[in-house]
This record gives structure tokens, sequence and C-alpha cells, in this order.
């Protein structure tokens, strides 16, 4: 199901005016009572009733985003600073006959909730109570900031400083400065709560905390009741709650939420322009969870701007628009200081000629097990023509295959949408846009192999470069004009390598195999390339995908055993960040690096325009 993208809708009608947290929560005894139930015997980390399918936030909440979002999808009936006294609160009155909408200035209502509560009801909606769900329209993300946004609406600056100075004094020894439990005092070998463990803070409330420094543990810790009064408790509390999201003082000065995006189309393609009334969008991300879409047109000159955008901190923005059926977008936009640089999207004319293209390396890789070879195959592709290589509804570039090759997949790619079979191998259906190191494809096969296999695999694109790795597990190569490159170790298991460049199109690898694998090497490779020793050898080298890295040296790539290959908009974003902080450590080469983040930004582009 594809998530709406109607992001930032008016509020209006009653249904959507018409809000309520509150939902069954019954306030605690009053902030200076005592009594309280039977304590716990431990701090709360019961999990919390999220719904299925949602999350835990893996941030910490900003409520100062937060407030942003309370301002403009929540005020009008709970008022800006959660009174319940919206312009709409008097209608929503008399639709609940007589109700009055929760206090959040209060702290009652945020003592006895849990974060996960309030979240839910954020998500769901409280209809009885004439609350609508929020989860088409704001992303999980800006739910948890307006979780911590609603916390702060009873716990003013000057009431988290006193926290601040009785946690300081009381807790932080055992505790730790930052809430992590690993205080000075803290004793070894005895577990103690995170209190930025975004998973166990969702689930308790701060009842629950205050029953704990109230009563005790039962071991003779925590019993605060003699030593501090009910609102030094209370007080060092919302400061304990802090620890698990972004505190800012309610009232504070508002954040912008709406600013100008400006960027041009330019066409690469030497000659060609571009189309007045070309439709470009222009997709906002809270977190890697889309939250905002809008679309407008080009000018003459190709320009465009986007006026209104909705915006919170940390926003990033990807511009994309069709043209002649391939998709082009920007890079990700980020704001910095309240402006953002020019987008700049650039297109190219289609071509079904695939003459340009060229292979910058080929790396051709084996295993051995169960009577079979096992082969990976990385092609790393530059585009070196000025048009992008294209065909509606049909192959654009073919990779033949060694005879007898099966069990063939493509990593991260679709059968019938991402590759089709051909009568010699497998074609590529997706566009191969210019530039250096364009794409990157991770091929997959079986030969059989008893003792020995001839290798022979046509080359119909120049490459210039050719790396072949064999374990040292008792098998031979010889033959072809492949150079000995000597043997490295790579994970526990030595691999043999060998080299040939300067291979033109038309002509055919060829080498020979021999000998019977054997010795723990074998093993380790085979766990190396395969999730199992099944036939689906796709699904392991999505798992553990071999990135090859500069002259011959390669890296394994993070392992994500039993995960699959990026598909949402979410995860493909997250990779891409993933992808570039490997690259700025170092730990991926540029070739690659482009390669990878051009496939993985074009799959992102092409599931937000469909």
């Amino acid at each position: 199901m594809k998530r709406s993208r109607l992001i930032f809708i008016a509020i209006g009608a009653t249904l959507l005016a018409a809000c309520s947290l509150a939902g069954d929560v019954t306030p605690p005894p009053g902030s200076r009572s005592s009594t309280v139930s039977t304590p716990p015997a431990t701090l709360p980390t019961a999990a919390p009733p999220i719904p299925a399918g949602l999350a835990y936030p893996g941030f910490k909440p900003s409520s100062a985003e937060g407030a942003a979002l309370f301002a403009q999808h929540c005020a009008a009936c709970h008022g800006l600073t959660g009174k319940g006294d919206g312009t709409k609160s008097a209608e929503l009155l008399a639709q609940r006959s007589g109700e009055p909408l929760p206090d959040f200035s209060t702290p009652d209502l945020a003592r006895a909730a849990t974060p996960a509560m309030w979240f839910q009801i954020i998500t769901e909606g409280r209809l009885d109570k004439f609350m609508p769900p929020w989860s088409e329209k704001l992303s999980e993300a800006q739910r948890w900031n307006l979780v911590a946004f609603v916390y702060t609406l009873s716990t003013p600056q000057e009431k988290t400083d006193s926290g601040k100075a009785v946690y300081a004094a009381s807790c932080a020894e055992c505790h730790g400065e930052g809430g992590q439990g690993d205080g000075p005092k803290a004793e070894a070998g005895k577990p103690m709560p995170d209190f930025t463990d975004q998973k166990s803070m969702a689930a308790a409330s701060q009842s629950d905390f205050f029953n704990v420094v109230t009563n005790g543990l039962g071991d003779g810790t925590h019993a605060f009741q003699s030593t501090l009064t009910d609102d030094e408790r209370w007080a060092a509390l919302d400061y304990v709650r802090a620890f698990a999201y972004e505190y800012t003082a309610p009232g504070a000065a508002p954040i912008a939420t709406e600013v100008r995006v400006t960027g041009a189309v330019t066409n690469g393609t030497g000659g060609a322009a571009i189309p007045e009334g070309l439709t470009v969008n222009l997709h906002g991300f809270d977190d890697f969870t889309e939250a905002a879409t809008l679309s407008t047109t080009v000018g003459v000159a190709g320009t465009f701007q986007f006026e209104n955008v909705p915006y919170v901190p940390g926003r990033q923005f990807i511009v994309a628009a069709s043209y002649q059926g391939v998709i082009y977008g920007s890079d990700l936009l980020s704001f910095d200081g309240g402006q953002t640089p020019a987008a700049a999207v650039t297109v190219f004319e289609s071509t079904s000629d695939p003459a340009a293209l060229r292979v910058e390396r080929m790396h051709v890789f084996f295993d051995f097990a169960g009577g079979q070879a096992t082969v990976g195959e990385l092609f790393l592709l530059s585009n070196e023509g000025d048009k992008t290589i294209a065909q509606q509804d049909a192959p654009t570039v073919e990779f033949p295959l060694p005879s007898g090759a099966t069990d063939v997949t493509m990593q991260g790619g679709q059968e019938g949408v991402d590759f089709v079979r051909t009568a010699e191998g497998i074609a590529l259906t997706a566009p191969i846009r210019p530039g250096p190191n364009a794409a990157q494809v991770l091929l997959s096969f079986h030969l059989p192999y008893d003792r020995e296999l001839n290798f022979e695999q046509k080359i119909l694109h120049p490459v210039n470069a050719l790396n072949v790795l064999l374990p040292e597990v008792g098998v031979k190569l010889r033959g072809g004009e492949l150079q000995d490159g000597g043997s490295q170790d790579i994970q526990g298991t030595t691999y043999h390598t060998f080299d040939a460049s300067g291979l033109a199109a038309g002509d055919t690898v060829t080498f020979q195999l021999s000998g019977e694998p054997g010795g723990a090497a074998s093993g380790a490779g085979a766990g190396a390339l395969t999730a199992s020793n099944s036939p689906g050898i796709g699904i392991g080298l999505g798992a553990v995908a071999l990135v090859l890295i500069g002259a011959g040296l390669w890296w394994l790539r993070r392992a994500r055993a039993a995960e699959a290959e990026p598909e949402s908009r979410e995860d493909l974003l997250q990779a891409v960040a993933e992808l570039d902080d490997d690259f700025e450590a170092g730990d991926i080469g540029e070739g690659e690096y482009q390669g990878e983040r051009a496939g993985l930004k074009a799959k992102l582009i092409k599931l937000m325009e469909e």
C-alpha cells in the first residue's frame, strides 16, 4: 500500500477539528500526594501498546519540531499552550456534550500517560472524542515529535532547572550525568536503567517513576519520600524524562514552518533544449520518511521555484522530473541556516544504442559446495555518451552468461521489472544515465562443478579491468590472458586473484578450473556468499554484498544477515546515508561508491515518482 503523499491538509470540518489526547487516562493523585500503589520490583521496562507495524523512534524526538507541528495541526483545537482553548474549542464543546478538552498545561495528564499511549492516540485517533487519526498525514517521526512537545506544556523551564539540581544532588552519582546508568557509584554487575533508551522510556509513565522514587525498589534504594518533597521528586522526574527527547521550553521562538526552494532543469545532451512546461516534483523527508510532496512546472529557461514549502528542522528534499520516460533527480538538499542550495536536475535525451557503454571493472568470484560452483559477478558501468541508454518496454543492456548457468539472480533486481532473461543470459531494463560509474550490477548463478570447469563468457561491451577471485581450497585456475595477482586473506579466507585489462567488445573470457574443493576455507567462503546452500544465492548476496575496491583490493560490505534488499523509500534513503558515511570513512572506493549511490538514488526517485 502506498503511503499518502498529502501530508499538509488544512484543518477543517468538525471531524478534523476535534482532538483529544486524553483518551481514557485517569489522572493520578495530586502533585502533593505521596500515597501510591505497591511499588514495582524494578524500574518500568515493559513494552508499551504500540500499534502493529509501527516502531519506536530511532532518534531523540524534538519538542521544538513538535511545537511547530502542534501550532500548525493541533492549536485550533487544543490552543497554542495546550489549555484546550483553541479557536474551535467552543464548537467542540457542543459536539462533546459539554465535555472539556484536556488541559495539557497541568501536569496530571502527562504524569498518568506513557509516550507510547499518546503516540497511539495520535496515530489511531479517538473518533469517539472527535479526534481523527494522523497516521496518513504525519510521519512517525513527526508524531513522536508531537509527543515530546506535549510533555513540555506542563514542564516549563524553571521546573526542569529545578529538577536538574535535584537530579545532580541525589541521582547522578549512580545514574550518571546523562542518565545512562554510568555514574561513579553505579554498582558493577547490577543492571541500571538507561533513561535515553527510547523503548523503555516510551513504556513508562511519570507516575511509574514517582512510585519508585517514593516507596523504593524493595532493596532499600530509591525511597526518597523522607528526603525529597513531592515537588522535588516530580521536578527531578521531569528532568529525567527529558533525557529521552530534545527539550525546548514551551513558548520559545517558533520554528519557521515555510521555506522557498528554487532550482533549474538543464539538458545534458548537446544541442538539446528543455521543453517548456516540464513537471517537477519536490519530495520532503523527515528521518527517512516522506513528509511532503509538491509539484510545479519549469519556465522557459528551465527554472522552477516552490513557494510556501512546509519545513521542520532536519527535513531533506529531492527534486525529480520525468523526461522521455526516464526519471531524473537532484541530489539530497539540506537546509543550512534556513537556506537551501539551488536544486539542479539534469535530464538527457534517450537512445537505444549502447555503443557508449563501458565496463570500468568486472569482478568474478567463486565458491564451491554441493557439486556446483557459485559464481558472483559485479559490473561497474559507465556511460561515456551524452544520452541515456533506454528503451520503452525493452531491454537496454545485455550480459551473456556462461553456458549452463542456473539460478540466475540480480541483487536488488526483480525479474520482469529490472531485468529479463535472454537466450544467452540476462538484459537490464533500467536506463543507464550518462556519466562515469553510472551503475552497478551484481549477478549470481550456479555452474555444475565436478573437479573441473571450462569457463567461457562473451563480453558485449569493452571492459577496462577484469578481476577473478578464487578461494584457495584446492581448486586451480589456468588458461586465458589472466595474470596471477597473488593471494590475499579476506575475512579469514585466503583468495587467489587473477587480472586482465583492455578487453574489447566481442572478446570471450576463458579459463579452466580444476581440482577437488576441500578444506575449512570452502565452508567459510560459502557462508560469505550465501545465506544457505540453497539455490537462492541472490538472497545471500543481497545480505552480504561484495563491493570490490581499487586495484584488486576489496571490502565486504557490512553484513546484513536475514535482511532483505532495501525496497521502501525509507530503507533506500537510509542506505544512501550509510553509504555516504562509509565513503567519508574511507571504507569504499570512489568508483564503487558513485556506482552504488547512483543505483540507490535511481531506485529511490523511481519509487517516489510512482
